[in-house]
């Protein structure tokens, strides 16, 4: 889950719970699917906000839909985190020590984009163009704001009748710069 909306996340008192509380709470229908995969007391220290993380979306004829599977946190910004597909523990989360503070990268990428030199002709185009808001009119009636991950659809409106994209092959030799234009670079993993 990227995201838990808690309540009780900004609480200053933690309120304290029971074993038999949680017991109880945990033999609830949201947590039948939920496997536990931290120690008993983290899951105590952590509670209410992992109580608030469970869920059970179902349709109307009561098939889930988006359940929690597993709880295998809390991570905190100084965790490292490594995901490994079909691992039996999800995710890994040490704490970072005796390692260099690294930049973060979202500044790393500002100033990619800040030192790089305009791409080549051939592998970046120039269009006048015009982003409407479906708010300014721009939107279509046929689809919802949902639609977009931006959280409001519109148009893009182009001053020209056809646009020939660039592509760029990984292996260009102006690939990594073109990409720092934009403020972006390819991740390994």
């Amino acid at each position: 889950m990227s995201h838990v909306h808690s309540p009780s996340r900004h609480d200053t008192e933690k309120a304290d719970i029971s074993k038999k509380e949680m017991a109880a709470i945990m033999k609830t229908h949201r947590w039948q699917y939920t496997k536990i995969g931290i120690p008993d007391a983290v899951l105590k220290d952590n509670f209410s906000f992992l109580n608030d993380a469970v869920v059970i979306r179902s349709n109307a004829e009561g098939i889930p839909l988006m359940t929690t599977t597993g709880i295998y946190g809390p991570i905190t910004k100084e965790d490292m985190v490594i995901l490994k597909q079909g691992a039996q523990n999800v995710v890994y989360a040490s704490k970072r020590q005796n390692e260099p503070k690294k930049e973060s990268l979202l500044n790393e990428l500002k100033q990619l984009r800040a030192n790089a030199l305009p791409p080549k002709k051939e592998n970046a185009i120039a269009v006048q163009a015009k982003w409407v808001s479906g708010k300014e009119g721009g939107g279509l009636p046929e689809v919802g704001s949902s639609a977009n991950v931006f959280g409001a659809t519109g148009a893009l409106l182009v001053n020209e009748t056809e646009v020939d994209f660039p592509v760029m092959d990984v292996n260009d030799k102006d690939f990594n710069a073109t990409l720092a234009y934009y403020g972006a670079k390819p991740i390994a993993s």
